[in-house]
């Protein structure tokens, strides 16, 4: 992709613009809350978490990768790294004839 564009205006979203980075609200399961985005098209498969000055990202495609990533945020945090998944996500927004994007991210 050689650019984004900001979808902030569109209610449903659109369906032709390709991979989607849609900002989301996102609970870890120990009750930590922080926004963040959700990237896919049609299906969610990544999610990528604000967390002060840092962000860490979970992409289905690479699982391997998910326990170092909840490690290293359990450690920034001072959590247990059983208190990220699953994380839970919701946007503001959905495709026509469906409800706002929602779901759960769990590698466990």
């Amino acid at each position: 992709m050689e650019h984004f564009l900001p979808v902030g205006e569109y209610e449903p979203l659109p369906e032709d613009l390709g991979t989607l980075f849609i900002l989301a609200n996102c609970k870890l399961s120990g009750g930590h809350q922080f926004e963040g985005y959700v990237v896919g098209t049609g299906s969610i498969y990544a999610l990528n978490l604000f967390v002060d000055e840092r962000s860490f990202m979970f992409n289905a495609n690479l699982q391997g990768l998910a326990d170092e990533e909840a490690s290293q945020m359990a450690g920034f945090l001072s959590i247990d790294v059983r208190d990220v998944f699953p994380i839970h996500y919701e946007t503001c927004f959905g495709f026509p004839g469906s409800e706002n994007l929602s779901g759960e991210f769990d590698f466990a």
